[in-house]
């Protein structure tokens, strides 16, 4: 059994910036946990495995997600969602019942194709993202990219022909926040930081609760 303290996880009082590009509204907040080694020692408790991604040119593992923590709802679920609504002006989702679904990305690259390529360019479901960056240190060059519309598919995306819209440079406990429909968002490392160390971030999911 798990000894998972959810009670780490309360948020701190963020130093926010608001981005707005041509595909979307991203916020950044700093100090997003306010105890961000608190959180950080119950992220190394968890339970991960390999994802259907996972390939000798990144290795791919998922920490946890809401299934190991089934049953408990999140401490700063209404917090977060308050914050969420005055940062994107978004009334409607003080109006509904939410839910912030928690997983926890663990990467390490395993070749150079990702100097050539993007890695999982990819859309989620639900009404916002968090993505938060978990790791003590970050190269100027590493962190998080929102990518222009793009018809391309597949897991690996040449660099040539997939745009950028908004890189946001990794640091600890920053928290990257934008609303989740149609945007193609991935992670960014152009650094050789990752391939001994395993880059993670925690990632919340607003969503209906049904």
């Amino acid at each position: 059994m798990i000894e998972f303290h959810l009670d780490a996880f309360t948020l701190g009082e963020c130093r926010e910036q608001i981005h707005k590009t041509p595909v979307t509204t991203v916020a950044v907040l700093d100090d997003f946990w306010n105890d961000f080694e608190a959180v950080q020692e119950q992220v190394e408790k968890l339970p991960f495995c390999k994802t259907a991604f996972h390939t000798e040119d990144m290795e791919d593992y998922r920490f946890g997600f809401v299934k190991t923590i089934a049953g408990h709802d999140m401490p700063f679920r209404n917090e977060l969602v308050n914050k969420i609504s005055t940062l994107f002006s978004d009334d409607d989702i003080l109006k509904q019942s939410m839910k912030i679904d928690l997983a926890f990305n663990i990467n390490s690259v395993g070749s150079d194709r990702i100097k050539s390529d993007f890695y999982n360019p990819h859309l989620d479901a639900g009404f916002y993202t968090v993505v938060v960056f978990m790791n003590n240190e970050y190269d100027d060059s590493d962190g998080f990219n929102i990518y222009r519309p793009s018809r391309l598919r597949g897991l690996w995306r040449s660099r040539d022909q997939v745009r950028v819209d908004t890189f946001v440079r990794g640091k600890p406990n920053r928290a990257v926040v934008f609303p989740a429909p149609g945007v193609l968002h991935g992670l960014e490392i152009r650094s050789d930081n990752f391939r001994e160390e395993y880059r993670c971030t925690s990632a919340l999911f607003l969503n209906h609760n049904v």
